[in-house]
């Protein structure tokens, strides 16, 4: 299992129009605070050691102990895989992160890919040292620079797992599985 799989599961609790964490216990792990800190329901909570809130509309990331550790700026965020978080810049009018344009942030909450892609539907983020992007209704992948190293081929991709991701060339087309240069594999 990887590192990230025993992270601690913490959930979102509001006291008096403020928000905090409890764990499983019912023990508060993160006092209630901030009356406009909310919690980014997502089905990674604190993936990476780091959860999304809202403040004033944007996001940005807290730390297990509650300390804002990445100031919000953004409309959308995603949880952090493979070290990086998708977010969702601000002047994009697109509802949600999947469908908008999405770029890529380090934990140190510098931009490290732009947005210019869109994100894929079924695809969670970076995995393997690769992340699947969308462009004009096909899919390939990008590395941690932005590079596209798998072109926009592929009517349907997943995330890698053990160097392969499932993908389907056409629409109505058989899936298979393609190796990190892009040949079937599978």
């Amino acid at each position: 299992q990887e590192p990230d799989d025993f992270r601690p599961q913490l959930f979102p609790i509001r006291k008096d129009k403020l928000w905090g964490f409890i764990d499983a216990y019912g023990e508060v792990i993160i006092e209630p605070q901030e009356d406009d800190l909310v919690s980014q329901i997502t089905s990674t909570p604190f993936a990476e050691g780091l959860e999304g809130v809202e403040v004033n509309g944007n996001w940005g990331f807290i730390y297990l102990e509650g300390r804002i550790v990445i100031t919000p700026r953004w409309k959308q965020l995603d949880g952090f895989q493979g070290g990086y978080s998708g977010f969702q810049h601000p002047e994009d009018d697109r509802i949600g992160i999947i469908g908008g344009r999405v770029g890529y942030v380090d934990k140190t909450g510098r931009e490290i890919i732009g947005p210019i892609y869109d994100k894929p539907f079924f695809a969670g983020g970076f995995s393997e040292g690769l992340c699947a992007v969308k462009k004009d209704d096909r899919m390939g992948f990008i590395d941690k620079t932005g590079k596209l190293v798998i072109p926009f081929q592929f009517t349907w991709i997943e995330d890698f797992s053990d160097g392969l991701a499932k993908a389907q060339a056409e629409k109505e087309g058989k899936y298979g599985f393609i190796d990190k240069k892009g040949n079937w594999a599978i």
